[in-house]
């Protein structure tokens, strides 16, 4: 199988916290890259934004579910390097190998 080039986002994806007066003290506003400018600040480059609920009090309901999938999203990167890696060994065996290109694949 030929390799495509992943054309995304290069870089460090993890999840972005931005820092909130109550509760919750920190709300994941997304996934990005994070670069240190100097000691007391830095930039993001975002890949991904979560979408906020309108009020904290839905925030706090929907909390976990979004900050799942901001982890996943950040997680991507690695996930599609080790099918990268498991599809160029052959796999675990036939069936699995077709479910790695397919991911692969769906991915790129």
């Amino acid at each position: 199988m030929i390799m495509k080039e992943f054309k995304g986002t290069k870089g460090n994806w993890q999840m972005v916290f931005n820092n909130y007066k109550q509760e919750p003290k920190k709300i994941c506003t997304g996934v990005g890259i994070v670069e240190k400018i100097n000691d007391s600040s830095e930039y993001t480059e975002f890949v991904c934004n979560s979408l906020l609920p309108e009020t904290d009090k839905e925030y706090l309901i929907q909390r976990e579910q979004i900050e799942a999938d901001m982890k996943l999203i950040a997680a991507a990167p690695l996930m599609l390097k080790t099918l990268q890696h498991l599809s160029a060994v052959g796999g675990l065996g036939f069936d699995n190998h077709r479910y790695i290109d397919e991911a692969i694949n769906e991915a790129l």
